[in-house]
């Protein structure tokens, strides 16, 4: 049994078993790949080379291929959609930073995961960016399954009454981490720390 996260003295734990955190750990890593950031390339957010690279600007890194990956779709939505020459310019802008941001959450996550702790600890100070990254694997987990509206909630139970195990995992992969990042949400919101 998976434990919800509980506010402790430095931070909000979790224990899930190392199964699920490798499992999460995956697809956090095959994010970064959507995203051309593989992690081991990302450097630690306070790291000099954090800083260097974010000093380090060149007009050529802003036009990045956008990939033909439907959840990028999802991950770097078009910032206007009613004029295709304004959203250009914006993602010309701001993909690079969106990706790295995104990035530099998706390696912390991913730290967080595979620490050596028996359980997952989330610091204090790192929440926002922990329910950033768990979102945006979400996001990817939904793409995969199609999940626009909730029509497509039956169209899942569907699959899976029809023996459909690959969608059956990545639907109970996605519901659990709903289900994970409201239990940070919850315990972010109790007063005291259990000890």
């Amino acid at each position: 049994m998976i434990e919800r996260f509980m506010r402790v003295a430095r931070g909000y734990a979790s224990s899930p078993d190392a199964s699920v955190r490798l499992m999460v750990a995956r697809a956090v890593e095959d994010l970064g790949d959507i995203l051309n950031r593989p992690l081991e390339a990302v450097p630690d957010a306070g790291s000099d080379d954090a800083v260097l690279a974010a000093l380090d600007f060149d007009i050529a890194d802003t036009q990045e291929d956008a990939g033909d990956d439907p959840a990028l779709a999802r991950l770097l939505p078009a910032m206007s959609l009613e004029d295709a020459d304004l959203a250009d310019e914006l993602r010309l802008d701001t993909q690079r930073r969106i990706r790295n941001a995104k990035a530099r959450q998706l390696r912390l996550l991913h730290d967080i995961l595979l620490s050596d702790d028996d359980r997952v600890l989330v610091p204090y100070g790192s929440e926002h960016e922990v329910l950033s990254a768990l979102t945006d694997v979400r996001l990817l987990i939904a793409e995969r399954l199609q999940i626009r509206d909730a029509d497509d909630i039956d169209r899942l139970r569907d699959a899976h009454e029809a023996g459909d195990r690959a969608t059956t995992v990545l639907a109970e992969v996605y519901a659990f981490l709903t289900w994970w990042q409201d239990s940070l949400l919850q315990a972010m919101g109790a007063a005291e720390p259990s000890p």
